[in-house]
């Protein structure tokens, strides 16, 4: 039953969404932030984390001509914006000097199923999918390295 005292949410399900409602006889609590500051817009941001990275140079410092070149994305089971966030981590290769062809996108699908071709022009956007080599990761083919400094 919606009353007055319940809340809808709506939650990103799959290529939607989702609503619920939750009643106030309900334990869960609702956590809201104290204000929603509106940031600049997207690519601003972006550009903004990627010329200032935290405690490591910049990836077209990391970069160099003639470096191949992996990005590991999410699979289709993850709400990430990779088709929006792709073209300025490319960008930044571009301007280190790094081909097209030097630059391979995978897609972490870990024990997921493996994406078909349509999901992945849908994932990383027609343009990029038609320019660059995109596959998914394969859990056959890694090779244990030893651990990290903090044993993971």
């Amino acid at each position: 039953m919606v009353d007055n005292t319940s809340k809808r949410f709506s939650l990103a399900y799959g290529r939607g969404s989702q609503e619920i409602v939750v009643g106030a006889d309900n334990p869960a609590s609702v956590l809201e932030p104290k204000s929603n500051p509106r940031r600049a817009d997207v690519a601003t941001i972006v550009r903004e984390a990627l010329n200032n990275p935290i405690g490591i140079p910049r990836l077209c410092e990391l970069a160099a001509p003639g470096k191949r070149t992996a990005i590991i994305v999410s699979d289709v089971t993850r709400p990430c914006p990779t088709s929006t966030l792709l073209p300025f981590v490319l960008e930044e290769l571009s301007c280190a000097g790094v081909s097209n062809e030097d630059i391979m996108i995978v897609f972490g699908v870990g024990s997921h199923r493996k994406h078909t071709e349509e999901e992945k022009e849908r994932l990383v956007g027609p343009d990029i999918y038609r320019e660059f080599r995109c596959v998914d990761s394969d859990v056959t083919q890694v090779s244990y390295l030893g651990n990290t400094r903090p044993g993971t």
